[in-house]
């Protein structure tokens, strides 16, 4: 019988992946060719969007800018001012601004609205455009400072009247001496910015552009029809947002292109948006172009493998049979090929072959016992991974320890350096392993497919052929989890020992030595006066360490109770705290200011919640040396990760905390500087109560960029 259709069968399969393969190398190409040109487009229109905002601001700038240096608008405006606050005659001063105002061309839009605003409490007083003065807004302190010291663009996330995000251009109207007595103002709403945004290039059905606000909001309307107000989900407005531009493929339902700008003028981002197929649509024709040609090429090659083969014929049948049986365990079956000079080379290599085989089959038996019983009872996971790194093998150990799931392909789905938590330390790991060809005991932190953390140790081996090509890795995954928590328990315990001995030791021994030195001199003063005059003294010493002592105690009990959580009510819970505070600092001027919720808002707290409040009031009054100490306490809704959460801020007026220590101020016990924000202990309890209720806390700026103006704390819980 003869094999010459082998022979076609071989080149052909040879051949056609060569030809699938050039038609990918084509389409492919043609696919880097398609994307470049559409992030040249897509940037170029983000930069002429970008360009018509700025001619667009810079216009209501200019008019406002006008208007505000005419000799008369001083009076105007401080007279709209002065009687929006109990006068009669606001009206009619606003129509005379306005009527100024309305003999300029105001961009685009009919019916702008304007402002004259207090220079010195942010009250605006507003027009719709037809002189009627209609109510205020309140802007806060670093946005009023921004208006007052010029020309700016100020974005106002939620107005009073609705949750649009909008910008307000402003403009100051300053006295004969250069102070500022009002402020010129013009609002742009999301439409209006919407008629800027105008592409006269072809984005596809889908496409478009839009603006985010810098708190994440979006302006406008959105390809997808994301009304305006809502938390933009874009990456590239989160990337713009960062201060960086540029060009990404998003993988959503339907992959997505973004081109995006950080419009640092204004504080925005600009994205321009275009469905990947709508910018594809070129790609089709070369497809179908390339798969012609490889017909073509395939049929051609069919025609000419037929003709070939037929002059490559050679008596098979013989060497079939015997491999067959060779294949079935029959070492003995005799191997009779051709007379020619390759088929009797042929055959003495296959003897010599077989000879091998039956040497090594016994030794390779052997092996596989020994190397069965330790894989299959070992305590630790053994595995063997594919060159690429996927985990082809795991013993029962293995299976069990590390939960992979096994896919079709026979693999369990990952890849072992897929299961490291640190960049680095995975980084270090393929270094050494590449390097070396071997790491033995390398302790890492893996993330298992169930969320459970597991530290071990892990061993590697590189297993390469003769040319050294790698061909697979193998090794053993030692599990120390149980022994970091202990270790870590223990380094827990050592620092907390330490530190309540430090307090016991320094803190308490110091408030000790002060009381006995007070009632030394009563005891020496000669007359009541004298010791009237050291007893308050004394009194001091002994409430310092009665402090010290009450929060070691609730730093203990918030370590050892067990956590219930409940419903709490902020606005009560921090009235209480306000009350207890004053009464502790009843010698001191205080001036507590609340921006609270209308209806309770409802948190999930626990009962040392009031602590918490009570020790951030404290320190915020503690450490201020003005006269009059104010704290702003601000209660405000905020989503994270899909969840709604409460933000309670305690801004105050003390010597703030520099950039280097807003990450360490809250270590769990972290002594400080006496001038700055306590010695740990009330911080201590703030940060690890909050944590039990599964919240967050931190500290910010009052004034962003100055933290010499006074700090933020910032508490924020899981709404109810």
């Amino acid at each position: 019988m003869k094999y010459w259709h082998l022979t076609l069968i071989v080149i052909l399969l040879i051949s056609l992946p060569a030809i699938a393969f050039m038609n990918q190398a084509i389409v492919s190409s043609a696919h880097d060719e398609i994307n470049e040109a559409n992030k040249v487009m897509m940037v170029g229109i983000a930069t002429d969007l970008e360009e018509h905002l700025d001619d667009h601001l810079e216009v209501r700038q200019e008019i406002l800018g006008t208007v505000a240096s005419d000799p008369d608008i001083v009076d105007d405006a401080s007279a709209v001012v002065r009687d929006f606050y109990g006068g009669t005659n606001a009206q009619t001063e606003a129509e005379r601004i306005l009527g100024t105002l309305d003999a300029f061309t105001m961009g685009d839009q009919e019916g702008a609205v304007y402002m004259v605003m207090d220079a010195d409490f942010g009250a605006i007083v507003i027009s719709n455009g037809q002189s009627q003065v209609e109510g205020y807004i309140l802007l806060n302190e670093s946005k009023l400072t921004l208006a007052r010291q010029g020309p700016s663009v100020i974005h106002l996330p939620n107005l009073p009247w609705g949750a649009t995000p909008a910008l307000l251009v402003t403009e100051p109207v300053l006295n004969d001496l250069g102070v500022p007595v009002a402020i010129l103002a013009s609002l742009i709403y999301g439409s209006e910015l919407q008629s800027v945004l105008v592409i006269h290039k072809d984005l596809g059905d889908s496409g478009g552009a839009y603006i985010v606000g810098p708190d994440g909001k979006i302006m406008t309307i959105t390809p997808d029809g994301e009304v305006p107000g809502s938390i933009s989900l874009s990456k590239g407005a989160s990337k713009a947002l960062l201060g960086s531009s540029g060009f990404h493929i998003v993988s959503n339902s339907e992959p997505e292109m973004e081109a995006y700008e950080f419009l640092d003028k204004w504080n925005l981002a600009l994205v321009v948006e275009m469905d990947q197929s709508d910018g594809e649509q070129g790609l089709q024709v070369v497809r179908l172009t390339a798969a012609a040609a490889g017909l073509i090429v395939a049929g051609a090659l069919i025609v000419i493998s037929i003709v070939l083969s037929k002059g490559l014929v050679r008596d098979l049948g013989s060497l079939v049979s015997w491999s067959k049986d060779v294949g079935n365990g029959k070492w003995d079956t005799p191997l009779e090929l051709g007379p020619t000079d390759e088929f009797q080379e042929l055959e003495t290599a296959f003897k010599q072959m077989v000879r091998d085989m039956i040497k090594h089959q016994s030794q390779l038996r052997s092996a596989e016992r020994r190397f069965s019983n330790l894989y299959t009872h070992s305590l630790d996971p053994v595995y063997i991974a594919r060159d690429d790194g996927r985990i082809m093998e795991l013993n029962p150990a293995g299976e069990t320890v590390l939960g992979l799931p096994k896919i079709e392909d026979g693999t369990y789905g990952y890849s072992l350096e897929e299961l490291f938590v640190n960049e680095d330390e995975r980084l270090d790991f393929i270094g050494r392993l590449d390097r070396e060809g071997a790491v033995a005991g390398f302790e890492a932190t893996f993330l298992l497919p169930s969320g459970r953390e597991l530290f071990v140790l892990v061993s590697a081996t590189r297993r390469m052929d003769d040319s050294g090509k790698t061909l697979a890795y193998q090794g053993v995954i030692h599990d120390i989890t149980d022994r970091k928590r202990f270790e870590e328990a223990l380094v827990d315990a050592k620092n907390e020992a330490e530190f309540y001995c430090d307090i016991m030791s320094h803190d308490l021994n110091n408030a000790v030595q002060g009381l006995g030195g007070y009632l030394e001199l009563c005891n020496l003063a000669t007359d009541l006066d004298d010791v009237n005059q050291f007893l308050p003294y004394a009194h001091d010493q002994m409430a310092r360490a009665s402090d010290l002592l009450r929060n070691v105690r609730r730093l203990s009990h918030l370590g050892s109770q067990q956590i219930e959580l409940m419903e709490v009510d902020l606005n009560k819970t921090l009235v209480k705290a306000v009350w207890a505070v004053e009464r502790a600092h009843s010698h001191d001027t205080l001036d507590i200011r609340f921006d609270l919720e209308e209806e309770g808002p409802m948190a999930m707290g626990e009962a040392f919640i009031d602590d918490v409040f009570i020790n951030l009031l404290d320190n915020a009054i503690k450490y201020d040396t003005h006269k009059v100490k104010i704290v702003d306490i601000q209660v405000f809704k905020a989503e994270v990760e899909g969840s709604d959460r409460w933000r309670i801020r305690f801004a105050d007026r003390g010597p703030g905390v520099a950039d280097r220590d807003k990450q360490t101020i809250f270590g769990r016990f972290e002594r400080r500087a006496l001038n700055e924000y306590g010695t740990g202990l009330g911080l201590s309890i703030v940060v690890k109560a909050v944590e039990r209720c599964g919240g967050r806390t931190w500290v910010e700026d009052r004034v962003p960029g100055d933290h010499s103006q006074g700090a933020a704390f910032v508490v924020e819980l899981k709404a109810a």
